[in-house]
């Protein structure tokens, strides 16, 4: 009867320090300024996105951009793309979308790159598989000064009709 009773002991104890440890974690990535929770490799929601767990990063990024009220625009909209980026990589494409539709800037904003746009219009093209709005996209990147993804616009058109993130997976094998 006694082992019993601490078994059940040990499974509760447990229990309640995997719930306090996950808890935790997340609270730790909570607190942290925006530079380190979304910017800094291995730190903030990147930590669950090393470990292949989009769904759970996507989620972190929501309940920062909800529980903080200091973000700038800028920020917020950052913030938005990574969490549609999140969702798009497990396939949950009409939350992404909705995140992706937050995260433009208004033109001639500052702190991102001149193709900050069109990378999120290409972005939901992709998601759409629209080739056409993705062909759009390039075309207005090709024709900037200085884009800073212009890669990645060639990158979507090769992949349209894949996963999101497919070239991701194609580098890792």
């Amino acid at each position: 009867m006694q082992a019993t009773a601490l078994g059940a002991l040990l499974a509760i104890l447990t229990i309640s320090c995997a719930a306090w440890s996950e808890t935790s974690e997340d609270d730790v990535l909570l607190a942290l300024p925006w530079k380190q929770f979304d910017q800094t490799l291995e730190s903030g929601w990147r930590v669950y996105a090393m470990r292949d767990e989009h769904l759970p990063a996507a989620r972190l990024i929501e309940r920062y951009l909800a529980e903080r009220s200091d973000l700038t625009p800028v920020e917020r909209a950052v913030s938005h793309f990574h969490a549609g980026a999140e969702l798009a990589r497990v396939n949950l494409h009409k939350e992404a979308l909705a995140h992706f539709d937050q995260a433009t800037v208004p033109a001639g904003g500052k702190g991102v790159p001149e193709d900050w746009n069109e990378l999120v219009t290409a972005n939901k093209a992709f998601l759409l598989g629209d080739r056409a709005a993705l062909l759009a996209c390039k075309q207005r990147v090709d024709a900037m000064r200085s884009p800073a993804f212009r890669d990645t616009f060639a990158l979507l058109l090769e992949y349209l009709g894949q996963p999101w993130g497919a070239w991701d997976d194609e580098q890792k094998r």
